[in-house]
């Protein structure tokens, strides 16, 4: 007797069609021996995502044996997280920031507060008199004298109910506060 085949095997070589199970195959579909209750397609079927499966976990696999060479890489996420953590409540972070920056890693997000000088064009009605000939005063060329304080107090009496303030520029900002954004 041959003990190296599979029952479905021997049975294929007899010339018996007669699965294992005891049942006969549908005519009408083809079945694969010792798996009658399955039409050759679902097994077909079956055999193509098992394929596609193994085709992913060994790409994957590949992509896992490769060598890190870069900080950034997303094998290397739980590793900053926790070394983040350690500087952090150590007391580190410079430290944590000069390595995370010379190995590419991420840099440490800070929530912050400050202060930003702006400088605004405002335009205000500033009262002015004096005495000119008629000519330059139908011209609008009379002569006139106003001081920074003549603007100032003019700013302080005026009532600006609405404010459009397109045209400014800013400069320098004074970081008062910091505190890490990433904790958790």
């Amino acid at each position: 007797m041959d003990t190296t085949s599979s029952p479905e095997d021997r049975n294929a070589d007899s010339g018996n069609t007669e699965t294992p199970t005891g049942a006969t195959p549908d005519a009408s579909e083809p079945t694969v021996l010792g798996y009658s209750h399955l039409m050759r397609s679902e097994l077909e079927e079956a055999l193509t995502r098992a394929t596609e499966h193994l085709t992913t976990a060994r790409a994957e696999m590949e992509r896992l044996r490769a060598p890190i060479a870069d900080g950034a890489d997303a094998r290397l996420v739980p590793f900053w997280d926790k070394a983040r953590r350690i500087a952090t409540s150590a007391g580190y972070c410079s430290e944590f920031d000069r390595i995370a920056s010379a190995l590419g890693g991420p840099q440490r997000r800070l929530a912050w507060e400050g202060a930003v000088s702006a400088t605004v064009t405002i335009s205000v009605d500033v009262p002015v008199a004096g005495i000119d000939g008629y000519q330059d005063v139908q011209d609008g060329d009379v002569n006139y004298e106003i001081t920074s304080w003549d603007v100032a107090e003019a700013i302080q009496e005026a009532t600006f109910s609405h404010w459009d303030v397109t045209d400014f520029e800013t400069s320098g900002v004074e970081i008062h506060h910091t505190e890490d954004a990433d904790e958790d």
